[in-house]
C-alpha cells in the first residue's frame, strides 16, 4: 500500500515566511514536505523494529538500511533542480534520524548503505548503463524473482517502479551484508567459485 502525506494542520507557511517572497515560501514548503516524509519513514521503521524486539525479546537485533543515492545528470530546468533539492534534503533528514536511532538503541549491528542508481541497475539487471530502463528492472523482478507473487498487477509500470527499486535495494543490501564483497548477482556459480578460489591462493 502506498502512503500519502498531508500537510500538518498546526503549521502555516505564512507564519514562517513572507507570503510575498515566493522563493522563500517555496523553499519552506519543500522543507516541510521533507520533514513530513522523513518522519513517516522513521515511524514505519521504528514500528517494524518494535515488532521484532517484541518477537525476539532476548536478542539485540541488527539493522541494515540501503538507500538509493542520486545520479547527478544534467538538469532539464529549475523544476528538476527543485525536485532533486527536496530529495537531497529528505535523504539527509532520514540519514540523520537513522544515526540518532542507532545512538539511542545501540543495535547489535547497524549499517547504512548508499547505493547509486547506476550501481543498483548494474547489480539487479547486469546492465548499469544509462540506457537501462525501468522495464528491464521489471522484467528481472518478474522472471528472476517471480515478482508476480508479490505484485500480481504490474501492468502500470509507473505505479510499481518505486516498489521494484525498493525490492532491488533490499536484495542488494542482503548480499552486501551476508555475502562477500566480490559477490555479484549476475555472475554464474562457476564464475563465483573460480573468483573465490583465486582470492584464497
Amino acid at each position: 500500500n502506498q502512503h500519502t502525506y498531508n500537510l500538518p494542520l498546526n503549521i502555516n507557511l505564512d507564519d514562517i515566511v513572507d507570503d510575498t517572497d515566493f522563493y522563500s515560501e517555496d523553499q519552506a514548503f519543500i522543507t516541510v514536505k521533507a520533514m513530513m516524509c522523513s518522519k513517516r519513514i522513521m515511524m514505519l521503521l521504528v514500528d517494524k523494529i518494535k515488532r521484532l524486539e517484541k518477537k525476539y525479546p532476548d536478542d539485540n537485533i541488527s539493522v541494515y538500511v540501503n538507500i538509493e543515492g542520486f545520479i547527478m545528470s544534467s538538469f532539464a530546468g529549475n523544476q528538476q533542480l527543485r525536485v532533486l533539492g527536496g530529495l537531497i534534503m529528505l535523504q539527509g533528514l532520514v540519514r540523520s534520524d537513522l544515526i540518532k536511532l542507532q545512538i539511542q538503541k545501540n543495535f547489535k549491528d547497524f549499517k547504512i548503505f548508499i547505493t547509486s542508481p547506476t550501481e543498483l541497475k548494474s547489480y539487479f539487471t547486469g546492465d548499469g548503463s544509462t540506457n537501462t530502463d525501468k522495464q528491464k528492472m521489471l522484467d528481472v523482478f518478474l522472471e528472476v524473482f517471480e515478482g508476480s507473487k508479490l505484485l500480481p498487477d504490474t501492468k502500470s509500470l509507473a505505479k510499481v517502479n518505486d516498489v521494484i527499486d525498493s525490492f532491488a535495494l533490499m536484495i542488494n543490501c542482503y548480499h552486501r551484508v551476508f555475502f562477500s564483497n566480490d559477490f555479484y548477482l549476475w555472475k554464474t556459480r562457476k564464475e563465483q567459485t573460480k573468483k573465490q578460489k583465486k582470492a584464497l591462493t
